[in-house]
């Protein structure tokens, strides 16, 4: 009889303890990390093949449905670090001058991207 209870209460202590570490969601801590990494993957998966693996172990731990309810919960920064949207004309002219001053390479800045910026 000991014996039995025994193997009872280790039974359902494994089972609540597989339930309460793979069934019970995304830990609070790790939410913008995981939608982070999760968002990232598509986009860096030709660099770094891990990311596929990684991907799909994250759907594979949290569901089809993880993508959908986690897009909120990327990092603001960094999706604005891996976005499509192209930089500043500003920004990159002011960038190939201070290269060219480095690499002492002679070069004109573009006037109208000086004015424009002006203007607004």
């Amino acid at each position: 009889m000991g014996e039995y209870s025994a193997s009872l209460l280790l039974g359902n202590f494994r089972k609540e303890t597989l339930e309460y570490f793979c069934f019970r969601g995304v830990d609070p801590g790790l939410q913008e990390a995981l939608a982070s990494v999760f968002w990232a993957g598509p986009r860096l998966v030709a660099d770094v093949p891990e990311m596929k693996p990684i991907c799909d172990q994250i759907l594979v731990k949290y569901g089809k449905d993880y993508p959908e309810k986690s897009k909120d919960d990327v990092n603001d920064k960094f999706r604005h670090r891996l976005g499509v949207q192209a930089p500043a004309k500003l920004l990159v002219e002011n960038y190939l001058m201070e290269i060219s001053k480095n690499y002492n390479v002679p070069f004109e800045p573009d006037q109208k991207v000086s004015e424009e910026h002006l203007v607004q």
